[in-house]
């Protein structure tokens, strides 16, 4: 739990003692006003430039890891690192604001129209089976 040790007198900003905060699968202390946010998964559309990938179009899946990981693996898509393949789709985890990429898989343009066919299809049904 998250102690508070003073209020500030002139910005009523509360300082946290960082130490005994809620920690992130690094180590790393997560500081959140609101407390414990929803996990959501989403689906990360990027495009390979001379910088590297960019994104470039995000799709939000679900808040169940069971219903995001069932959609990705329907996907046309070959792991990462495929030659030829300048688009990637990156399934994502965001939780206490913090994406966290769980799967990677490379395609072609081809393949991206249908993926996001097949994104667009399995995301109504889960809306409409809720």
């Amino acid at each position: 739990m998250l102690k508070v040790n003073r209020q500030l007198p002139t910005s009523g900003i509360t300082r946290f003692n960082i130490c005994q905060a809620p920690q992130n699968r690094f180590g790393i202390p997560v500081v959140g006003i609101s407390g414990m946010k929803e996990t959501h998964f989403y689906i990360v559309l990027q495009l390979k430039t001379p910088e590297g990938f960019e994104p470039f179009g995000k799709f939000f899946v679900s808040s169940s890891r069971a219903q995001a990981e069932e959609l990705f693996g329907k996907l046309l898509c070959r792991p990462r690192g495929t030659d030829g393949d300048v688009l990637q789709l990156d399934l994502v985890e965001t939780g206490n604001g913090l994406p966290h990429n769980l799967q990677v898989l490379s395609c072609n343009l081809d393949d991206m129209a249908e993926n996001c066919r097949i994104i667009i299809r399995e995301c109504f049904k889960f809306r409409n089976l809720e």
